[in-house]
């Protein structure tokens, strides 16, 4: 229903960001918003960035072909010859840097829940002072 909402109110773009809020405190019986709620609205973006992270996230760490990886592996640690051994080497650095790009992301990720926990925090912070 917000999607629907959001799109009936593009319009709103027009406007500078002084005149809407003029207009909120106009219209809204000049009652300002409770910190609270605001940062509710914050946790829940967060919240939503978080899991559009993940999806994306676990279509990445679903992607790497680590069957391939570890048959590489198997063949370097059978391998005597330097020079198989080096080859093999070249043809794992793909996966490894996959695999490092999906332990960055996922620190990120890690981060990002931690913020929204702490957003949360603050709303039952906010809660006891109102």
């Amino acid at each position: 229903m917000s999607q629907i909402l959001v799109s009936d109110l593009s319009w709103l773009n027009e406007f500078s960001k002084e005149e809407i809020i003029l207009w909120i405190h106009q219209n809204c019986y000049n009652r300002y918003p409770k910190k609270s709620d605001v940062l509710f609205i914050k946790w829940q973006n967060l919240i939503n960035e978080i899991h559009i992270e993940q999806n994306d996230l676990n279509q990445f760490f679903q992607s790497i072909d680590f069957k391939l990886r570890d048959e590489l592996a198997t063949h370097f640690n059978k391998s005597k010859d330097i020079n198989e051994r080096s080859r093999l080497i070249e043809k794992m650095k793909p996966y490894e840097l996959s695999i490092e790009k999906y332990l960055k992301r996922l620190e990120i990720l890690d981060s990002m829940r931690a913020k929204a926990a702490q957003v949360y925090n603050s709303i039952n912070s906010s809660r006891l002072e109102e």
